[in-house]
C-alpha cells in the first residue's frame, strides 16, 4: 500500500446530540426542556472533557437572532463529562425577522482549546471546517413551528375543543422532533445542510470519515490535482453513506455532470429528503451483493466512486469489493474514507490490494483517505 506525502493531524471528532429534542411546535413564551450530550459518531461513548456550550435560536437559514430566553439566564452553559448530559429550559420569545413561523435551536462549542499552539496551527483549517478547535460538530434542530396565543384561539373556533386543547398542551406531550441538522462550509459563505436522525441510528447518521472526505474534497477544490480532477464533465457515484453527505457536498462544490447517491431501501427516504431541490443528483437503491446485475441503470462511465465509513461490517466486505469492481471502469478512481473500528477490517484491505492499486492520499488522526484504481 503506497503512501502519498499528505499532511497528518489530529482528527478526533465528537458531536453535540439532542437526547430530548425541541418540540415540533410550541407557543411563544411557553417553556420547554431540551437535553443534550456530546458523543462520538456512533454514540458509543460520551465526551470525557468539559466544555462551554452556547445555545442560540436561528432562522431557517441558520442565522442567529435574538428570540429566546433560557433558564438560568446566561449565554453559556457547561457540559461536564461526569454527568454525560445537560438539561436546559428555554422558551421562544419572538418569531424570526420577517415574521416567519419557524425557527431552529442551535448548540455549539465556544470555549477555546487548552492544547498547544502547534496543535491549533496544524488543525486550524480542519477546525474551521468543523466549526471549532475542539472538533465538536455543532447541531441545529429541525424547524420548530412557533404558535401565538391568538393562533390557538382562532383554531379553537375551527376545531373541536379536544384538538384545541392539544395545541395548548406542554411541549413534552406535543411531540418531539425526530431529526436534527448539520451544516458544512462550501465556498463564498455558502453552506450544505444535511438532515440526520436525532436518535440512535447507523445508516442515517453522519460519521467521522464522511466529514473528513468532504474536507479532503474542499482541499482538492482549492488546490487542484491533475490526477484527482473533478470537473463539470465528471460523473460521481457514492456508495452507501445514508445521509448522502459526501455526494451532495461534491455536487455543490464541483457541479459535476451527475451524482448518483446509493444505499439500501431503508436509507432512501432520508436520501431523498436531503436531495430535495438538488440539481443533477439522483437517488438509487443499491444492494452491493447485486450491483453487477444493476450496473446498466448507471452511466457507462463513472469517473469517481466515493465511499466513507463502509467497512464497519466485515460481512459486507466481499459484496463491497464486488460492487466497486462492477461499477469501476478504466480510469475510475475510488476515494474511500476510512476510520478503523475493528481488527476484521484488515481483511478488506488485504483483498483489495490483490485487485486494486491502493494509495493513502491524506490522514487525520484515525481517519484516512485512500485512492483505489484497478490493476
Amino acid at each position: 500500500m503506497e503512501k502519498k506525502g499528505a499532511g497528518s493531524f489530529l482528527c478526533i471528532m465528537n458531536y453535540i446530540r439532542f437526547l430530548k429534542s425541541p418540540p415540533k411546535r410550541v407557543l411563544l413564551n411557553d417553556p420547554f426542556q431540551i437535553i443534550w450530550t456530546i458523543q462520538t459518531d456512533l454514540a458509543d461513548s460520551f465526551c470525557l472533557d468539559s466544555y462551554r456550550v452556547e445555545c442560540l435560536v436561528t432562522t431557517l437559514d441558520g442565522i442567529p437572532y435574538d428570540g429566546h430566553v433560557v433558564a438560568p439566564a446566561r449565554p453559556e452553559y457547561d457540559y461536564y463529562a461526569t454527568g454525560g448530559y445537560c438539561k436546559l429550559e428555554m422558551r421562544f420569545t419572538s418569531r424570526p425577522p420577517g415574521g416567519g413561523m419557524k425557527a431552529k435551536v442551535m448548540l455549539r462549542i465556544i470555549a477555546r482549546s487548552a492544547a498547544s499552539d502547534e496543535w491549533i496551527s496544524e488543525t486550524s483549517s480542519f477546525a474551521q471546517f468543523v466549526g471549532n478547535e475542539e472538533l465538536i460538530v455543532p447541531v441545529w434542530s429541525a424547524p420548530v413551528t412557533l404558535l401565538e396565543e391568538v393562533t390557538v384561539k382562532r383554531t379553537e373556533k375551527l376545531r373541536p375543543s379536544s384538538q384545541a386543547a392539544r395545541l395548548k398542551q406542554d411541549a413534552d406531550t406535543m411531540g418531539r422532533l425526530q431529526q436534527c441538522e448539520r451544516r458544512f462550509p462550501l465556498e463564498d459563505g455558502e453552506w450544505l445542510e444535511i438532515t440526520e436522525d436525532a436518535g440512535e441510528s447507523i445508516a442515517r447518521h453522519i460519521w467521522d470519515a464522511g466529514i473528513f472526505l468532504c474536507y479532503f474534497l474542499q482541499t482538492l477544490k482549492s488546490h487542484p490535482s491533475r490526477r484527482l480532477s473533478i470537473t463539470s464533465d465528471t460523473t460521481i457515484l457514492e456508495l452507501g453513506y445514508g445521509t448522502g453527505l459526501v455526494g451532495l457536498y461534491a455536487s455543490r462544490l464541483f457541479r459535476p455532470t451527475s451524482v448518483y447517491l446509493t444505499d439500501l431501501a431503508e436509507a432512501l427516504p432520508l436520501l431523498e429528503q436531503n436531495t430535495a431541490g438538488a440539481s443533477a443528483v439522483l437517488v438509487q437503491e443499491l444492494d452491493w451483493s447485486t450491483a453487477a446485475m444493476r450496473r446498466t441503470i448507471f452511466p457507462a462511465r463513472i469517473d469517481f466512486i466515493l465511499a466513507s465509513d463502509v467497512l464497519y461490517n466485515a460481512g459486507s466486505h466481499t459484496a463491497l469489493l464486488s460492487a466497486m469492481t462492477s461499477m469501476a471502469g478504466v480510469g475510475t478512481t475510488v476515494l474511500l474514507a476510512y476510520k478503523q473500528r475493528h481488527e476484521e477490517e484488515r481483511g478488506f484491505w488485504e483483498a483489495a490490494e490483490r485487485m486494486w492499486k491502493v494509495e493513502v492520499m491524506a490522514e487525520g488522526g484515525e481517519c484516512r483517505i485512500y485512492a483505489l484504481e484497478k490493476r
